[in-house]
């Protein structure tokens, strides 16, 4: 889906090419930039355990910013109630 022409990397083309299918507005310089996280050993091509290493630590990211939210918003509505 990602690697579009199959040669087992992903390169900012197919990244940039696989966002704008997924409908994720995205600029050059913000494709660049998520590149460049997932590139870890900046050879210029993602490699799949690359991308899943990413797709975890954004995960991770996603994860720790809703509990965060929930925890605000939880407070918030503590000292509402107080």
């Amino acid at each position: 889906l990602v690697d579009v022409n199959h040669d087992g990397t992903i390169t900012q083309e197919e990244l940039a090419k696989v966002m704008t299918a997924a409908n994720v507005n995205a600029s050059r310089e913000d494709v660049a930039a998520l590149f460049a996280q997932l590139d870890q050993n900046r050879d210029g091509q993602i490699s799949l355990g690359e991308f899943v290493a990413g797709m975890k630590r954004l995960n991770k990211a996603v994860l720790m910013t809703g509990r965060l939210n929930a925890a605000t918003q939880q407070q918030k509505q503590q000292q509402q109630a107080d």
